[in-house]
């Protein structure tokens, strides 16, 4: 079962495409956050790329409250030429 993204996801990327799409949307982190239903540290320390491999379905929730999809995350990520999640 899919749990959570792995190391050969850049995690400084992904944080980094977090933050990209947050700001081009026009929200704050704590607008992010409640929307993501989760608290703001946790979603800066994404940000931050500071976190472990965050949980699938922290990186779902993120997705969903910016209208995307996990995959459009990581896209950008330079790390992502292998699958990028743990199964």
């Amino acid at each position: 079962m899919v749990d959570t993204l792995d190391r050969r996801c850049n995690m400084a990327d992904f944080g980094e495409r977090v933050r990209q799409e947050r700001e081009r949307r026009g929200l704050t982190r704590d607008d992010l956050a409640r929307l993501a239903d989760m608290p703001t540290a946790t979603l800066t320390k994404i940000e931050q790329g500071t976190t472990g491999d965050p949980r699938l379905a922290t990186a779902s929730r993120i997705a969903e409250a910016l209208g995307l999809t996990v995959t459009d995350l990581l896209e950008n990520s330079e790390s992502n030429s292998d699958s990028a999640i743990t199964r």
